[in-house]
């Protein structure tokens, strides 16, 4: 009986950690760890993903890039001659201080890795004085950065 109130306490914990941690709404750039193709790939399979940038958290919080998504793939829709195929992906927790997190998502944006590049890169090219910790850049899906310290903005909501 001890054991299964512990239990269900660290639940809790956990689902209160998650909650405090990362705010509703927070924009989670990921890219896949591995290529999925539709042919090859089953629902129940396990993902994983790394977050590509730092992801701003309020109070000297954020979410480190290089942090650990894990998910799965829900769904499958091979590709066909006349079709393309179509791939569902649900992302369960992320590895906060060595602890798993539970989160819910869903997809905002997609991108190619040409685009992923560009969204790394300044919006105006960079000079000698800048260093590139103080660049401001566009996130896929629209969301602006100000990597010398203001907030992750989308149009003017914070």
């Amino acid at each position: 009986m001890r054991t299964l109130f512990l239990v269900i306490l660290w639940l809790c914990s956990t689902a209160i950690f998650a909650q405090d941690v990362i705010p509703f709404g927070t924009v989670l750039p990921v890219g896949l760890d591995s290529s999925l193709k539709s042919k090859k790939t089953k629902a129940g399979r396990t993902i994983t993903a790394t977050i590509m940038q730092d992801v701003p958290l309020g109070a000297k919080s954020k979410i480190h890039a290089g942090t650990k998504v894990t998910g799965h793939v829900v769904d499958v829709i091979p590709a066909t001659k006349a079709n393309g195929g179509r791939i569902s992906l649900q992302f369960d927790t992320i590895e906060i201080a060595k602890q798993k997190v539970p989160i819910t998502t869903n997809l905002r944006a997609l991108a190619s890795m040409m685009e992923v590049h560009e969204a790394q890169l300044p919006l105006s090219g960079p000079d000698r004085g800048t260093s590139e910790y103080s660049w401001t850049t566009v996130q896929i899906g629209g969301d602006v950065v100000y990597r010398g310290g203001g907030p992750v903005t989308h149009g003017s909501e914070f």
